[in-house]
């Protein structure tokens, strides 16, 4: 039952019938992913490598799991310049990190706004908003830093700042150094490795949707209002109590780990706090000090 309520169903035999429905929208979607990667990577290997890179990084970015062949903790570093390989990826993620229910529902409605779901116009509102903002803010800020956008072309700069907006979703790709990312951006892209993806998509973090209760259970408060409203609908106070309670024992969680890890760690508390939050949101990116961190 529990599970019905997390992908939209509720009898166990909806259940079934939607595990059904993912398990064939996620062949189709990984298979398509596969198919577009694989003349792109046939231009640099033989075909059986071209293949197995393709299907892989294709399940990888869907699942957002953030595994690559590329090696050498590059991630896809070497494929910054490449439109068409971090288009496929992030796209891929993206579908990943909202949800069946939701692309199942935008297909329902044909795209209709007004006949989309509450849940469905908050995970699409709240994705194409943390897309434009993160771009935004990548795009301004580590143009001004050499060793990340500073020294590509303007094309390339709007390109990966587009591109590296999906990763924090915990997505986990990369197409520039992380480690060299200016502190600001580096604190920006926790908050986003915090919130994460949808509810029951293959993202972590504490949900898209439970920041948003938050939010305008905030924005109810500041306008003396009793009852939190989310596009014309009411949201019930227990969604609101769990989500401040999920919010508020993530932030413990975090801080606690955190504290313990700086007291036996020789390196900067941005660099620690950014691995911690990375690995609670299960993204994957990394300052660069996971592999030099002691057995604690």
């Amino acid at each position: 039952l529990l599970l019905g309520q997390t992908m939209g169903g509720g009898l166990p035999g909806q259940v079934i019938q939607i595990i059904k429905r993912i398990a064939v929208v996620t062949l189709v979607l990984e298979g398509i992913g596969a198919a577009i990667l694989y003349p792109r990577m046939l231009q640099e290997m033989e075909p059986a490598y071209a293949l197995w890179w393709s299907v892989f990084h294709s399940i990888s970015a869907f699942n957002n799991a953030g595994f690559d062949l590329v090696g050498g903790f590059r991630s896809l570093i070497p494929y910054h310049f490449d439109v068409w390989i971090l288009s496929v990826i992030g796209v891929l993620a993206v579908l990943g990190a909202i949800s069946y229910t939701v692309m199942a529902d935008t297909v329902r409605t044909r795209g209709r706004w007004r006949r989309m779901s509450v849940d469905t116009k908050i995970v699409l509102a709240t994705s194409v908003g943390f897309l434009v903002l993160a771009s935004l803010f990548l795009f301004t800020i580590e143009s001004l830093n050499a060793k990340t956008l500073g020294s590509m072309s303007v094309g390339d700069r709007v390109l990966n700042s587009l591109y590296f907006s999906t990763t924090p979703r915990t997505s986990g790709f990369t197409v520039i150094p992380v480690s060299e990312l200016r502190d600001e951006t580096a604190f920006f892209t926790m908050a986003l490795m915090f919130i994460g993806g949808a509810s029951g998509s293959t993202a972590g973090g504490i949900k898209i949707q439970t920041f948003m209760l938050l939010l305008f259970a905030i924005i109810a408060a500041m306008r003396n209002r009793e009852q939190a409203v989310a596009f014309g609908r009411e949201i019930p106070i227990t969604l609101i109590f769990r989500a401040l309670t999920v919010a508020l024992v993530s932030i413990a969680a975090i801080f606690v780990a955190a504290m313990a890890v700086a007291v036996v760690e020789d390196f900067t508390f941005i660099e620690i706090l950014f691995e911690i939050v990375s690995a609670f949101g299960t993204v994957g990116l990394s300052m660069g000090i996971t592999p030099e961190l002691t057995d604690f």
